[in-house]
């Protein structure tokens, strides 16, 4: 036990803090492009240059209380992820990656941030379940993720009529003593099904009397928002609540993840530009920046305007943050309100492991 202690400590110090200041982390044959500086506090030692403010830094205080932490959090991942096995890769996978999940407040409280992770590895899922969504039948499933993703758990909803299949937008999440922390929505389904036109249709009513606040930005605007992701927000809500969790965290930011995907996006343009012919390229640039766009659009204020959004529908959630930083995130309390729209009323109503109807 002593000896794998000492290589999960050894794999971070020696090899993970070393390799993610110089952007040259390597896990066998996969190069994630996660790149952060590191400053250890009480043996005054710093791993890259701290004064490059495009690169975010690690910062520990008590490095032997990290290390701690950080073992106990490595042990409970390679159960979770890898079924026991403690070989080199899979320590450096999941010890390097858990970073990629974390904001700026995690990374200046490191140990905190993985005292979290550790617990949402340990928790465990209430059964999947059926209920009725707009009368329709709506099958509720959590998913294990993979290590590469932005939580353990990804929060499913399947809408079916007969034959037919449409899927809200799915919800990347973890659960810490009680407290929810959501880390995305991403829509997975790219059908265009008469299931989904007839659901699209419904979820408009969303809109019905819904004005927006005269003081919103365009970027912070809560009419520019998706209705699928409003409603898998209002299922996901009670689906909490029902397992008694009143605490939610939105990380709108994870900077790491961000410079990640902007650093692959970098490595694309070059790797086109010095194999396809120029025409090719300039179609392909076009391509990527087009998608690089739409993934900042939808990265950085998507999910801050969909909760915000919610908040606004004289909802269930009261405000614990005051900031409209994307940097702090969104923290709510789930209470005992009410929606002020009909048909948000219905679906979080019929939300129940109770209603299950499978």
């Amino acid at each position: 036990m002593q000896d794998q202690d000492k290589i999960i400590k050894g794999i971070f110090l020696e090899e993970i803090v070393l390799e993610c200041a110089l952007n040259k982390l390597s896990i066998k044959d996969y190069k994630p492009a996660l790149y952060f500086n590191t400053k250890i506090q009480d043996i005054n030692k710093t791993f890259g240059d701290l004064t490059d403010d495009r690169k975010p830094v690690l910062e520990i205080n008590n490095i032997n209380k990290f290390l701690d932490i950080l073992t106990e959090y490595v042990k409970e991942a390679i159960y979770f992820y890898y079924d026991g096995d403690f070989s080199h890769d899979n320590i450096k996978m999941v010890s390097s990656l858990v970073f990629a999940n974390a904001s700026f407040n995690d990374l200046k409280n490191p140990c905190t941030f993985l005292e979290n992770q550790t617990s949402f590895l340990r928790w465990t899922p209430l059964d999947n379940f059926s209920v009725s969504f707009l009368g329709y039948e709506a099958n509720i499933v959590i998913k294990k993720n993979k290590p590469i993703l932005e939580s353990p758990y990804t929060f499913e909803v399947e809408i079916k009529d007969g034959d037919e299949s449409f899927f809200l937008p799915d919800i990347l999440f973890g659960i810490s003593n009680s407290e929810a922390f959501l880390y995305a929505i991403q829509n997975k389904d790219k059908s265009t099904s008469k299931l989904k036109k007839k659901i699209n249709r419904l979820l408009y009513k969303i809109n019905e009397g819904y004005v927006a606040k005269e003081n919103e930005s365009k970027e912070f605007s809560t009419s520019d928002v998706t209705m699928s992701f409003v409603a898998v927000a209002i299922v996901f809500i009670k689906y909490l609540k029902e397992n008694d969790i009143t605490n939610l965290n939105i990380s709108t930011l994870l900077p790491l993840r961000y410079n990640a995907h902007k650093e692959l996006y970098k490595r694309r343009i070059e790797y086109y530009n010095k194999t396809l012919p120029n025409k090719d390229y300039l179609d392909k640039y076009k391509e990527l920046a087009e998608k690089e766009r739409s993934y900042e659009e939808n990265v950085t204020f998507k999910l801050y305007r969909t909760f915000k959004r919610v908040l606004n529908q004289e909802s269930v959630l009261k405000m614990l943050t005051n900031s409209n930083s994307l940097e702090d995130g969104l923290m709510f309390e789930i209470t005992d309100g009410v929606f002020n729209n009909d048909l948000i009323c219905e679906i979080y109503e019929n939300i129940s492991s109770k209603n299950n109807i499978a």
